[in-house]
């Protein structure tokens, strides 16, 4: 089972805006298997790279929860990408305590992190769902995760058991 996660990252304005974040895990490409969203919050130091880091960071600890070995992440984030792939310096503050809570999971997952020009419409959808939901200042869009735990700005629930 080839599983390839999708993550999104949205700051609207970027910078200092309300920051969102949603990730996509499908099975060969195109079934999706689990999905979680939620909010960062809004204002200085909230940028769409921040809330990428976010994304992938909520990504692998479900994936490590699941023993998701040997996935394929995909971003539309340069920065991340180059940054986790060690062909750029992280140099912003927030960005290296992030790169370091994120770089030991995708290390133990043996995980690969691609850039694409542009990351599913389905992830997209999720994450523009996500922004208009916490604008509007309703609940948030009921996601789906097979860990079954609760993120504190997610909402999450058990569907079925993934080995």
């Amino acid at each position: 089972m080839a599983i390839t996660i999708a993550i999104d990252g949205i700051c609207a304005p970027n910078p200092g805006g309300q920051a969102v974040w949603a990730w996509l895990a499908l099975v060969d490409g195109d079934t999706p298997l689990a999905q979680d969203a939620g909010e960062l919050g809004a204002g200085p130091g909230m940028t769409s790279t921040i809330a990428d880091y976010h994304a992938l960071w909520h990504a692998l600890e479900t994936a490590q929860q699941l023993d998701w070995m040997e996935c394929t992440i995909v971003s539309d984030n340069r920065v991340l990408v180059e940054q986790l792939n060690g062909t750029w310096e992280v140099k912003s503050p927030p960005l290296i305590a992030l790169n370091e809570r994120v770089m030991p999971l995708l290390l133990e997952l043996d995980g690969t992190l691609i850039h694409v020009p542009c990351v599913p419409d389905a992830v997209r959808r999720l994450s523009r769902a996500t922004l208009e939901a916490v604008r509007r200042r309703t609940s948030l869009p009921l996601v789906t995760v097979h860990a079954g735990e609760r993120h504190a700005t997610s909402h999450v629930e058990r569907t079925e058991e993934v080995r």
